[in-house]
């Protein structure tokens, strides 16, 4: 008798139970229409969708904000970053080491130039390496699961990577991962494979 149907393809689900070790990825079986309640057109309970409503996207607004001369917000730029790269946990002293990464080609020599003189595109690719990284926090807080659960996600998305901590997934998760994550998570509380807080 078939229970489930193994996949990994996307939109399963994946399952790492130590208890009875079983360990891969599995679609639930569609329940027949009769089994299901009034209204509901899938098997899925509603899930939490607060993540996706968030307010516009922090750099958007940050520059969205003109000075008083229509210029680029450097100033609330660089306090976006600042604050991103602060709740991700990266010590300031690797914060230069990442701008680099990002933008080989620049003119700064430090994270005080970065903050001074990085011109708009810098910051733009800088703030786009730090926001995937800092979205992997959100899910966390918003789903209320560990955050040690949402890098098991991201280990199975990035095999060749070694993801020890939220500071080794700069430069390798980009929005798409986020995006591939949350459905994982999404998909793990729907099913009762993963304990909220």
């Amino acid at each position: 008798m078939k229970i489930v149907e193994c996949s990994n393809a996307p939109g399963a689900t994946y399952i790492n139970d130590k208890k009875n070790n079983v360990k891969g990825y599995w679609n639930p079986p569609q329940l027949p229409a009769w089994a299901l309640p009034t209204g509901n057109n899938n098997n899925n309970p509603p899930i939490n969708n607060n993540f996706n409503k968030q307010k516009t996207d922090a750099f958007t607004t940050a520059t969205n904000k003109k000075s008083n001369n229509g210029e680029f917000n450097r100033e609330e730029t660089c306090k976006k970053i600042n604050s991103h790269l602060t709740r991700t946990g990266l010590p300031e002293k690797w914060w230069f080491n990442l701008f680099q990464q990002v933008s080989p080609n620049t003119k700064c020599q430090n994270y005080n130039d970065l903050v001074r003189l990085a011109n708009e595109e810098e910051l733009k690719r800088f703030y786009f390496v730090i926001k995937p990284v800092h979205d992997l926090l959100n899910i966390s807080d918003m789903y209320k699961v560990s955050l040690e659960h949402v890098l098991e996600q991201v280990q199975i998305l990035l095999p060749k990577v070694n993801v020890t901590d939220l500071t080794s997934c700069f430069t390798h998760v980009d929005k798409d991962i986020v995006r591939d994550v949350l459905e994982m998570v999404r998909g793990n509380i729907s099913n009762n494979l993963v304990q909220t807080a």
